[in-house]
């Protein structure tokens, strides 16, 4: 499996990147602020799945393409204020799974400045997917 590229809208309420990677090696290099360990934070949160970090952390989409053998895969989060949404889509259109949907109690604005606030929530969470 390889990453082709990573896209993210809106992280933090203001970062916005796409990167394409080379087929070899890749070096991420900026100033400090400018989303470096963001961008790697986002590749873990898709690729472990993170559905903690993703449903706190306030972003519009992450979206990362990966090719394997001959197939090419978009893992894509998608947050609105009340709602998060999780997929898998195959050679762009079939999805692999049911999304994963999830309903925000609180708007991940709130914790973007509050990183206190935050891990008190995240502590409080009890994630677990039950199948329909």
């Amino acid at each position: 499996m390889k990453i082709v590229s990573i896209q993210i809208k809106n992280l933090y309420g203001y970062l916005n990147k796409k990167v394409t990677l080379n087929k070899d090696i890749n070096l991420i290099t900026g100033i400090n602020g400018s989303g470096k360990t963001s961008v790697l934070n986002c590749i873990n949160w898709l690729l472990s799945p993170s559905i903690e970090n993703l449903v706190v952390t306030e972003h519009e989409t992450i979206s990362i393409i990966v090719k394997a053998d001959d197939t090419v895969y978009e893992v894509r989060s998608k947050q609105g204020d009340e709602h998060h949404t999780l997929e898998v889509i195959a050679d762009g259109s079939v999805n692999l799974f049911p999304p994963i949907s999830t309903r925000l109690e609180q708007s991940p604005k709130a914790f973007t400045k509050d990183l206190a606030k935050k891990n008190e929530y995240l502590s409080s969470l009890d994630l677990h997917v039950t199948p329909d």
